[in-house]
């Protein structure tokens, strides 16, 4: 079925780049055709053999570079986890805009950039961006006004766009290291490196692709903190490092919150957790020196219906019933990352509440048609294969094909007991 569950090929195709092992160039220098060397010839010499060998090892670290930093949920599927990395990690971007392939258009934007940094940006954002000359206020810094907290954050809305054509044009994520491009690692390491940027980058982050993001992790060392995002966990946020946390959501507390607004803007009815058990996901900002630390930022809300055994077809034990919607994270932080660790989050604080209950989870439209029915449109269909990735990676597989027309359905069963 169209936009249901769709398998995914990696196709290598042998080609030489130049980062090869020396052996592997070698072989190349006194055979001129290698890897494209024709197959009517299967009998291949032992040198012939171990360059392909050698060659189809070298491609596959580099595809697979990406999950040397991913972590692993219990219950993970870790081959659906490569394929749903992988489908993220080489995507097929769109074509570069033209003012973004031309180095002397970016140099003159930074130079606009940094011009307009200059006039606007507060004095204590410009002593962050040059440490150096020592312009740090001394003592107890008085609280920063909203305004200037809203001018920093559009400058570096602005920045992070430069930031992201910087890395496409330069080819950073395999060329970081050259000679020619340690002036623009420079630079973006400056700007990576003060603390507003990190404060904002969870933020930041949704508004740049999934390989800049990876970019800025693992390059500039923009990270969360790794601790478990836990419900009554201590405050995991760093000086340097954001961090996320998950607990039950708190009527009189959150009902007028900033993610309920989003969800009554979104869905248009308030959020309704009656009979449902109900979690908030918040962002908790590093905070910046001499400063008090920050409110937390509500970034995700889920409600789950729990259903006992006897209500509950074909499981032999409780179960936690939801609709893909109700696992809510707000368009415009969408590419913030936000979404897997929340479902890895929620994943744990429903095991922690009943071990040895079964998850359900129905791919429904979020709004605009009638129940039971499906968009069928090509964006709409490979949204529906996307969250079915997602879930596949986080141990959860498809009950049955679904009814013409109808929602995909997937189940996660409990780990069994040691």
């Amino acid at each position: 079925q169209a936009g249901a569950d769709k398998g995914t090929l990696l196709f290598f195709k042998p080609v030489l780049t130049g980062d090869e092992p020396s052996d592997v160039l070698q072989y190349r220098a006194t055979n001129p055709e290698f890897p494209q060397q024709s197959t009517a010839d299967q009998f291949y010499d032992e040198p012939q053999w171990e360059s392909y060998r050698r060659l189809g090892e070298h491609s596959a670290r580099n595809a697979f570079r990406f999950l040397e930093d991913q972590p692993r949920g219990p219950g993970a599927n870790p081959v659906d986890t490569l394929f749903h990395k992988a489908v993220q990690h080489w995507q097929a971007g769109l074509d570069a805009r033209d003012d973004a392939s031309d180095p002397t258009v970016l140099s003159d934007r930074v130079a606009r950039f940094e011009t307009e940094f200059r006039q606007e940006a507060p004095a204590w954002l410009r002593a962050e961006l040059f440490p150096e000359l020592g312009i740090a206020p001394t003592g107890n810094p008085s609280p920063r006004n909203p305004e200037d907290e809203l001018t920093a954050l559009l400058l570096m809305m602005g920045l992070v766009e430069i930031l992201e054509d910087t890395w496409r044009l330069a080819r950073l994520d395999s060329l970081w290291s050259h000679p020619t491009n340690q002036g623009w690692m420079a630079w973006m390491h400056r700007w990576s490196a003060t603390p507003t940027f990190r404060h904002w980058w969870p933020v930041l982050k949704s508004f740049g692709s999934y390989g800049f993001g990876k970019f800025v992790q693992t390059r500039l060392g923009v990270t969360y903190n790794p601790e478990d995002d836990r419900s009554g966990s201590p405050h995991p946020a760093t000086p340097a490092q954001p961090g996320l946390r998950i607990r039950r959501f708190q009527p009189d507390r959150d009902a007028g919150g900033l993610i309920t607004r989003r969800w009554h803007q979104q869905f248009g009815s308030p959020f309704n957790a009656q009979d449902r058990l109900a979690f908030v996901y918040e962002l908790l900002p590093s905070a910046a020196p001499g400063q008090p630390d920050p409110a937390p930022i509500q970034v995700a809300l889920a409600r789950v219906n729990p259903v006992p055994a006897a209500g509950t077809a074909g499981d032999s034990g409780p179960s936690f019933h939801w609709d893909a919607p109700d696992l809510f994270i707000p368009p415009a932080l969408e590419g913030g990352g936000f979404i897997g660790r929340f479902l890895r989050a929620v994943i744990a604080e429903l095991g922690r509440i009943d071990p040895g209950a079964t998850l359900h989870v129905t791919l429904t439209e979020s709004a605009g048609l009638q129940p039971g029915r499906v968009r069928t449109d090509a964006a709409s269909r490979a949204r529906r294969v996307q969250q079915i990735e997602l879930y596949k990676s986080q141990g959860f597989t498809l009950v049955h094909p679904p009814a013409s027309g109808g929602p995909d359905q997937l189940k996660r069963r409990p780990a069994p007991a040691k």
